[in-house]
């Protein structure tokens, strides 16, 4: 006799928050948004003065209900969110803006000296609303001189499901589950304090859920290979947005 079950990698396990980190190379992610076919410039970029929306994702700054605050430079979004979630609009409408960084595009959250100043980029908040709850995701931090970034996570409902401090920050790529992998996470907002901001890149999600064999008295293991990546077509911001001189 023979038992079909899903064979999760060894770090989706030992975790017991309600969100947990996890080596970025334990998961399949079959989604990609690389922000690749978006109208760019190099620094400051190009503004993007509304959200950004996609068949099953969007980006914004905050959700509509969450408490909005200024630090210094950097945006500061905190607590719940209203049902049923929406990105809600900044006031300037400065919201994210896309650059050209080497090879790639990445995207920025704009603080609140405003667009194109640099103190603006890539210190305001970034919001991910999701379609469709996730049970893992990745992303890549671009940019980082070693401050802080935090990243809370939502339910559908608007709730707080957790919140991850991210010391140091520097390059890198940065991976999350639920206990289980659980279909819980709506949303996710991004900040940081980095002397210099971060953007962030290749967003990854929809968690590909692999089935392993296990028979009686033995053992079973899955193998993780990556997915074919699906780039997600964003509509194209107002002309009058690129490149301004800061």
């Amino acid at each position: 006799m023979w038992w079909f079950m899903c064979i999760w990698p060894a770090g989706a396990l030992a975790c017991e928050r309600p969100v947990c980190a996890i080596d970025p190379s334990e998961l399949s992610l079959a989604r990609l948004v690389d922000f690749e076919n978006l109208p760019s410039g190099f620094g400051p970029g190009r503004l993007y003065r509304d959200v950004i929306e996609a068949d099953d994702v969007s980006f914004g700054e905050h959700l509509i209900g969450q408490a909005r605050d200024a630090e210094g430079d950097y945006d500061r979004i905190d607590g719940p969110a209203m049902p049923p979630l929406r990105l809600g609009r900044a006031p300037r409408g400065e919201l994210l803006s896309i650059t050209r960084v080497g090879t790639s595009q990445v995207l920025n959250g704009q603080g609140p000296a405003g667009f194109p100043k640099r103190e603006a980029e890539g210190e305001g908040a970034i919001a991910i609303l999701f379609a469709h709850d996730q049970a893992a995701l990745s992303f890549d931090v671009v940019g980082g001189e070693g401050g802080t970034g935090f990243v809370l996570f939502l339910a559908r409902d608007g709730t707080v499901l957790d919140r991850h401090d991210l010391p140091d920050l520097r390059e890198d790529i940065r991976a999350f589950h639920t206990p289980g992998m659980v279909e819980r996470i709506a949303a996710l907002i991004m900040m940081n304090d980095d002397p210099e901001g971060i953007a962030i890149d290749n967003l990854r999600y929809d968690l590909i859920r692999q089935m392993g064999a296990i028979g009686l008295g033995g053992a079973g293991r899955a193998s993780y290979v990556l997915a074919h990546a699906v780039t997600i077509p964003v509509p194209p911001p107002d002309p009058a947005t690129a490149n301004p001189p800061r």
